[in-house]
């Protein structure tokens, strides 16, 4: 995997030169203190569910619809965020905690929503290498990583994310490797790319299901989340499983 992958790959964990978690409005709670935290990654380190690591006050608020933030002040190399919802970060560090074996399959999902097929592609070719070296604990296959599906995301799939992210070319490339759809729909460019990095298509059976067939916690499948606005000059009826 290239060095600028590698870095991407870490982008959701990487240092946090200054994180204050606050909680900012009195209508929500008259506790106003702000815990500023400094070093690598010292909340992601410490953090117990809603609990300020430093004095154990819990720091979430609760929003008009019911769901939970952890509101902050980030100061990084982007410059200043305020009021910034850091609770889905740190939900999903603290499952990565329990199961680090699913880093590279939630940086997957990611590339999906972003669109990046160039790092899908590395991510793949990567955990295949590694497959091949000995590593201690359980390891996830480049097979369970495209069918992998959030837990802390209503189970959706890469697919299920790149249909809902209008990401086109993310699409082709899943149904390339992971689905039976007719060669002969592809587009040619598809072709040329599976050529030039050697992605194959995989066969199909009992314990590898064609991506389209997977359905979210509601029992959806990526088909049901299409809108042919969004995914313009693609064909909608490809994502419906056989």
């Amino acid at each position: 995997m290239t060095r600028k992958r590698e870095k991407k790959m870490q982008k959701r964990q990487k240092d946090l030169a200054v994180l204050s978690a606050v909680k900012p409005s009195p209508m929500m709670s008259n506790y106003n203190a702000v815990v500023t935290f400094t070093g690598k990654q010292c909340l992601l380190d410490s953090y117990e569910l809603t609990e300020c690591p430093v004095c154990t006050h819990h720091i979430a608020c609760t929003t008009s619809s019911g769901t939970q933030q952890v509101l902050c002040t980030l100061h990084n190399e982007g410059g200043l965020q305020e009021n910034l919802d850091i609770l889905p970060l740190l939900t999903e560090e603290s499952y990565l905690k329990a199961y680090p074996e699913e880093r590279k399959a939630r940086a997957f999902l990611e590339f999906c929503r972003e669109g990046d097929v160039d790092a899908i592609v590395d991510l793949l070719k990567a955990v295949e290498d590694d497959s091949e070296e000995e590593e201690e604990g359980p390891q996830m296959s480049p097979s369970d990583i495209l069918r992998y599906q959030d837990p802390t995301g209503s189970l959706h799939s890469g697919l299920h994310i790149a249909v809902m992210s209008g990401q086109v070319g993310v699409i082709w490339l899943l149904l390339w490797i992971t689905s039976s759809l007719e060669v002969y729909k592809f587009p040619i460019e598809l072709f040329r790319a599976a050529e030039e990095h050697a992605m194959g298509r995989e066969d199909l059976g009992p314990n590898k299901m064609d991506i389209r067939a997977l359905t979210d916690a509601s029992g959806v499948m990526a088909v049901h989340y299409a809108d042919p606005h969004t995914l313009a000059g693609f064909n909608v009826d490809y994502l419906t499983p056989p």
